[in-house]
C-alpha cells in the first residue's frame, strides 16, 4: 500500500520537492523496501543519461517542417468535428445518443399498436363472424365449408 504512495510520489523525492514529512517517510520506506530503492536507482541513472547527452543541432528546415505538421494536424482536427459538438465529452454524446434511441424505440412501441388496431379489429370480427360446417359426404371424406355471416 505504502508502495504505491512512494512509486507514485518518487519523482518529487529525488527532484526535493516533497516536504520535511513526507520525505521522512519516504526514506524510511526506501530503506526497507528493495523494489521501490531500485526505482529510485533506475531513476538516478536516467537523469544522469539526460544530463549527459549530447546536444542536437536540428536545421531550421527541420524545426519548420515540425511546426508546419503540428499546424496541419490541427486544422485536420478542427475541420473533422461539427463547432457544435466541438467540446462536448465523448460520454456526454454518448448518452445523449443512447437517449435520442430511447425515445425512438419508445415512440414506435407506442405508436405501431395503434396503427395495427384497426387490422386486428376486423380480423376479429370476421373470424367470429364466419361459421364452419363439416359435411359428411358418405365416402369417408370430409370437407368443411365457412360462411360469413358479416351483413353488408
Amino acid at each position: 500500500m505504502f508502495c504505491k504512495f512512494v512509486k507514485k510520489n518518487l519523482s518529487a523525492y529525488f527532484d526535493k520537492e516533497t516536504g520535511r514529512v513526507a520525505s521522512y517517510l519516504i526514506s524510511k520506506h526506501l530503506a526497507s523496501c528493495s523494489s521501490c530503492k531500485g526505482k529510485l536507482e533506475l531513476l538516478s541513472l536516467l537523469s544522469k543519461a539526460v544530463k549527459q547527452k549530447e546536444d542536437i543541432n536540428l536545421s531550421a528546415d527541420f524545426v519548420q517542417a515540425l511546426k508546419a505538421k503540428i499546424s496541419l494536424e490541427k486544422a485536420k482536427q478542427q475541420t473533422t468535428q461539427a463547432p457544435v459538438f466541438r467540446g462536448i465529452p465523448v460520454a456526454l454524446k454518448i448518452s445523449l445518443s443512447a437517449i435520442c434511441l430511447l425515445i425512438a424505440f419508445v415512440g414506435m412501441i407506442m405508436i405501431m399498436p395503434k396503427q395495427h388496431e384497426k387490422e386486428i379489429n376486423t380480423y376479429a370480427t370476421v373470424a367470429f363472424q364466419t361459421r364452419a360446417e363439416v359435411v359428411d359426404t358418405g365416402s369417408g371424406l370430409e370437407y368443411a365449408t365457412f360462411t360469413n355471416q358479416t351483413r353488408r
